[in-house]
């Protein structure tokens, strides 16, 4: 049984989202896990076995495989589990699948709770751009998730995480309560602003006194040349 679910990375400093592809076949129990993942990526497996099965779900005596596509970009992180977990469950037949994108973001413990992940921001402005509307990821990732326009679930387990999928992506009363200031803020991060940038301290420098001066600035890019 094939299912597919859809998570995310950070490759340099933008956002990719990669489409967790999950396989359940006849055979010895096994659980491939391939696409180029590093080594967070590989521990998954042993992390999605436990959390399933502390969880309250199954966890099927089969040969499962996994692919994190596009397969030849390295990925890293652990915010692959929560894809990986709702992957299987949705092959195994224990849950349905939705007929919109979801997105799901989040590292697993051993008992199920989800706990939080890096590079959220950027991962969820491409999500965005491609037209996905709900994420569902660990409740401390939600207040840096609620910077973009898109419909935050937070979860604190993935019990929690799997309710959302089967009774419908409908967000929290608390989340409903919230659309005003979120729409605040993504009024204020509309307008480019030098404190939005990290670092570059002298090339912002040398770009305020040229606009106080009225001066114009030559952007050049230097290729280093290596024999």
């Amino acid at each position: 049984m094939y299912a597919r679910s859809f998570a995310g990375t950070v490759y340099g400093i933008d956002g990719m989202l990669v489409a967790v592809e999950t396989d359940i076949a006849n055979g010895l129990p096994q659980f491939d896990l391939v696409g180029l993942g590093g080594s967070a990526v590989k521990e998954a497996r042993d992390r999605v076995r436990a959390a399933l099965r502390n969880g309250g779900f199954d966890y099927p005596m089969q040969r499962i495989t996994v692919n994190l596509a596009p397969a030849d970009l390295r990925k890293e992180g652990s915010g692959f589990d929560l894809a990986i977990a709702i992957g299987i469950l949705q092959a195994s037949k224990q849950i349905p699948p939705r007929p919109e994108a979801v997105l799901v973001l989040g590292e697993l413990a051993l008992d199920g709770a989800l706990r939080p992940v890096s590079g959220v921001l950027p991962i969820l402005l491409e999500a965005r751009k491609q037209g996905f509307t709900h994420v569902i990821l660990p409740e401390e990732n939600a207040a840096e998730a609620r910077l973009v326009d898109i419909c935050v679930l937070p979860a604190p387990n993935l019990a929690a995480a799997i309710g959302y999928w089967t009774r419908g992506l409908e967000p929290p009363a608390a989340e409903s309560r919230r659309d005003p200031q979120k729409r605040s803020v993504q009024a204020q991060m509309n307008h480019s602003d030098f404190a939005h940038v990290c670092g570059q301290t002298f090339v912002k420098r040398g770009l305020e006194v040229a606009a106080a001066g009225f001066h114009n600035v030559l952007r050049m890019w230097y290729k280093i040349l290596v024999v």
